[in-house]
């Protein structure tokens, strides 16, 4: 059966952790899961919580403080660097032994369905990513990681009520990179595919197709990027 670590970034998360914690425990995989992480830099409890939730899960926290300042969701290069340093950590400690068959990325403020996982592995492919969607009162539905997904060189839309340059909404397709949310069998990180410093995730997406991976998107297969303030007691 196969094996798989989820790997995921933590900072100032503390509002998230009861739902990331609910949803490894609930989730529908075929074969043995762990989590690894690295939490950096956080003045909430965030890295107390973890290791309380570490106790009970086969979980590994790693930790890496950068002592920047906190950006947000910008495009900065001081941002960009330190995101591939704590991502790179979770991605070497995951295939530090044999153990894992595929390994996920995902950004710790989604929360995904039980069977999201299976479903990407189950279309077989190299690497494959789920897609990030938000929902806020004002805006309704709207597509979230316009940065990270891109295909032939352009970015997604916020919007994606029509077919976004020609890709099909209903079946699997090609991506140029992603970001959010990102399958893949483990040997295309055992043979050095890493988030770059230019790049972090999206360097990711480049590199492993440039070792000759594909990697795809599948539209039917989504993952919900929430707000703290959305969590409420249902976290």
């Amino acid at each position: 059966m196969p094996n798989l670590v989820i790997t995921t970034l933590w900072r100032d998360m503390e509002p998230f952790l009861p739902m990331q914690a609910a949803q490894f425990d609930a989730l529908d995989w075929p074969g043995g899961v762990r989590l690894v992480g690295t939490e950096g830099d956080s003045v909430d409890n965030t890295y107390a919580l973890l290791l309380e939730y570490a106790k009970t899960r086969p979980w590994t926290i790693l930790k890496y403080d950068s002592h920047t300042r906190k950006f947000g969701s910008v495009q900065h290069p001081e941002r960009f660097r330190v995101l591939a340093k704590c991502g790179n950590m979770a991605l070497d400690e995951a295939v530090a032994d044999e153990w894992a068959d595929y390994v996920l990325y995902i950004d710790a403020d989604y929360k995904w369905q039980p069977d999201t996982f299976r479903r990407l592995m189950e279309h077989g492919k190299d690497a494959i990513a789920a897609y990030p969607w938000g929902h806020t009162d004002r805006f309704g539905d709207f597509f979230y990681d316009t940065w990270g997904y891109s295909y032939k060189g352009r970015p997604f839309r916020q919007i994606l009520e029509k077919p976004h340059f020609m890709l099909p909404t209903d079946r699997i397709h090609p991506l140029g990179t992603a970001g959010a949310c990102i399958l893949m069998k483990a040997e295309i990180v055992r043979k050095g595919a890493r988030m770059t410093d230019e790049d972090a995730v999206r360097g990711l997406s480049k590199q492993l197709q440039a070792m000759g991976y594909e990697l795809w998107g599948d539209p039917t297969t989504r993952v919900q990027h929430m707000y703290s303030w959305q969590l409420g007691g249902a976290a």
